[in-house]
């Protein structure tokens, strides 16, 4: 398995939506047998997929910790939603 993967300078969902249009360009002129995701925060991710961006994943960093977690902005909810969104509209 492989997996391309960006971390974006912009954290929008507009720049997130670009980069994953352009990624699934290349997969498909070159027919790469790859998954693609950028590595904005889960929430941006979400937004940007159900705005109709393609992706195949939602990638987010986690803390070892609930506390750290949260820190971060993310919570168990969250990333359950986010699966759902990616299953259903990625």
């Amino acid at each position: 398995d492989a997996v391309i993967g960006l971390n974006p300078v912009e954290d929008t969902v507009d720049n997130v939506s670009k980069i994953l249009k352009k990624f699934y360009e290349i997969k498909a002129k070159w027919e790469v047998p790859t998954q693609a995701c950028v590595l904005a925060h889960v929430t941006t991710q979400m937004e940007a997929i159900k705005k109709g961006a393609p992706s195949d994943l939602i990638f987010q960093s986690v803390a070892g910790t609930q506390k750290g977690n949260e820190a971060f902005g993310i919570t168990a909810d969250m990333l359950s939603e986010a699966k759902e969104i990616v299953t259903r509209q990625g």
